[in-house]
């Protein structure tokens, strides 16, 4: 009789933890569209034995059906890990893309009606002074058309200049919001351990948020992420611990009082009184999916920006290393210093035209030595109706 019994108690636990299990499945499938939700998962395990007589070997025992032992949540850690860096990854080359499309079109403009019609209208002033470069009227032609052809380049140049700014304040907001997650983590850590502390329950739904917050966290930087034994998640930010148990080790923006651009940094590794700061990113190393240098939308916006406002003296004269390690390291400054390259060529023949320069070793007024400096050719160069020395470029020279 007891035998029987036992059976039907053993057959009465299976029935109702079954239906305990059907409930966790009815909620995954509730879930499904829910966003960060991870799927739970059921864990049986043998209730305990009840031993009959007391034989010391061999022991006869009976037992008491199943229970369950924990509802799981089934989160891979390897997949994880995958696609935060790919996730990572895409969000490099997502910003990279954004100001990489606001760069074109600002550059449209060079093949636009208005941009081409200076030109054009540039090179017919010119074209009709060549006929009677005495004729004031003709003068005033090319005076006006040079300085139409200034101004539209000026700005375009501006609104280079103008983007840059606002790709800066993304940045801040960046910082800010990395800051932000990686408060959230620290508070969801701290109340996960406390939950969980017991042994009897998982905090699914608070795990399942801070899941959430390390995805959009894995997407404005490169994180690397572990789970303790106490339910804690630490988390390294471009290999620089960022978040422990209890505590963030939050990044800081520091603004350049040169240019207003805010560089992040760590103020924890940082001597601030000496001003010696310690980057976030290392931009010596360079960016590849191999290295896996290239994750972070952060990281994508510093670079695009760059460290300032470039001019056509970061192109001329340099190797395709030294640029590439320079100005074309950043989409913004590549940007500005190839429209000021075409500007300063352009106007650079123009001047060699009217008021040539060649290279010269003399003694000054004041006994001074001077070695290949740029004077004016006036072997080869022409002068206008007053007949005065130097003759006049069309264009100021600054140096």
């Amino acid at each position: 009789m007891a035998n029987g019994m036992g059976s039907l108690y053993i057959g009465a636990s299976g029935l109702q933890n079954s239906q305990n299990a059907l409930n966790t499945t009815a909620n995954n499938l509730a879930n499904v569209d829910t966003k960060g939700y991870v799927r739970q998962q059921v864990l049986f395990a043998d209730r305990d034995y009840l031993n009959i007589g007391n034989a010391s070997i061999s022991k006869k025992q009976t037992g008491l059906g199943l229970n369950i032992l924990d509802v799981v949540h089934t989160r891979d850690y390897f997949l994880d890990r995958y696609y935060r860096t790919e996730n990572g990854r895409q969000a490099f080359y997502e910003a990279t893309g954004e100001v990489t499309d606001s760069l074109l079109d600002v550059y449209q403009e060079l093949e636009g009606e208005t941009f081409q019609e200076t030109l054009t209208e540039l090179l017919k002033a010119f074209q009709e002074m060549e006929k009677g470069p005495e004729v004031e009227v003709s003068q005033n032609m090319i005076v006006n058309k040079s300085t139409l052809f200034l101004q539209r380049v000026s700005e375009m140049y501006s609104d280079m200049k103008e983007y840059q700014s606002k790709v800066n304040i993304k940045i801040n907001q960046t910082i800010d919001r990395i800051n932000e997650l990686g408060q959230k983590i620290v508070d969801y850590n701290k109340e996960i351990v406390r939950i969980e502390s017991a042994g009897i329950e998982t905090a699914m739904t608070l795990r399942d948020e801070r899941d959430n917050v390390l995805d959009e966290l894995s997407s404005l930087a490169k994180v690397d992420f572990s789970e303790g034994v106490d339910g804690a998640v630490r988390v390294r930010l471009e290999n620089i611990e960022f978040v422990d148990d209890a505590y963030v080790y939050k990044i800081k923006g520091m603004e350049d009082p040169v240019t207003g651009f805010v560089n992040p940094i760590w103020p924890q590794l940082s001597d601030m009184g000496r001003e010696q700061y310690t980057d976030v990113f290392n931009f010596s190393v360079d960016i590849s999916s191999e290295l896996n240098t290239d994750v972070g939308r952060l990281k994508a916006l510093v670079l695009a920006r760059g460290d300032r406002a470039a001019n056509y003296t970061d192109v001329s004269g340099l190797t395709a290393d030294e640029y590439n390690n320079g100005a074309g390291m950043s989409v913004m400054m590549a940007g500005q210093a190839e429209l000021d390259q075409l500007v300063h060529k352009i106007v650079t023949a123009i001047n060699d035209v009217l008021s040539p320069t060649t290279t010269a070793s003399f003694i000054g007024i004041d006994g001074t030595r001077y070695n290949n400096v740029k004077v004016w050719d006036e072997e080869n160069a022409v002068l206008g109706a007053d007949g005065e020395k130097p003759g006049q470029e069309l264009f100021v020279r600054r140096g």
